[in-house]
């Protein structure tokens, strides 16, 4: 009977180590340099740093900025913009009005679009309890990182523009404000 027992036990512990395992197995580490990040931005859902030096645009510059996106969707609006003057480096953050998941889809599947003739790499992966997709585009001129950031209550697009001769000085500093991103607390 001990022996039976034991047997279900063990059979219990591994069943539960393996599906812990698999709830995780896409749960990624950046290494945040806090010295690279300016003061931290809450939008309500979540928090991020943007890199430091990078300059909040002017809600005038916002609203002149979100009339002249061409978006492949109406579904998104623009809720801030950040650039570095220095190196014409862009950060966006966006909010999809709709949170059904076919719009995000539909997003996705535009952007492939317009961009076929380069190199995109796409993942996805859990941060800070945040089901993120990430599109890493290449083109000739630069690199637009999208992270579609999902949260219980709205879905966040987050782009960094940097261009590609200066991306691997940067990519220190993208990632630090990648790793910044946290969902807010009730209190913030």
């Amino acid at each position: 009977m001990i022996r039976k027992n034991l047997f279900i036990y063990i059979v219990c512990f591994i069943c539960l180590s393996c599906s812990s395992k698999k709830s995780i197995e896409n749960e990624i580490t950046f290494e945040v340099k806090y010295e690279l990040l300016g003061e931290e931005y809450n939008f309500s859902k979540f928090i991020i740093n943007p890199p430091k030096k990078w300059v909040e645009l002017s809600t005038e510059q916002k609203d002149l900025l979100n009339k002249q996106i061409n978006s492949p969707d109406e579904n998104i609006k623009l809720e801030s913009a950040f650039i570095n003057e220095l190196y014409n480096s862009f950060m966006f953050v966006s909010r999809f009005i709709s949170n059904d998941e076919n719009e995000f889809k539909s997003y996705l599947s535009a952007i492939r679009k317009i961009n076929i003739d380069f190199n995109i790499v796409e993942s996805r992966f859990f941060y800070n309890g945040i089901d993120i997709i990430q599109l890493m585009i290449m083109k000739n001129e630069n690199v637009n990182i999208k992270l579609i950031c999902s949260l219980p209550e709205n879905t966040y697009l987050i782009d960094y523009i940097v261009p590609y001769e200066i991306y691997r000085e940067e990519v220190k500093i993208i990632e630090s404000s990648i790793g910044s991103i946290k969902i807010s607390s009730p209190s913030n």
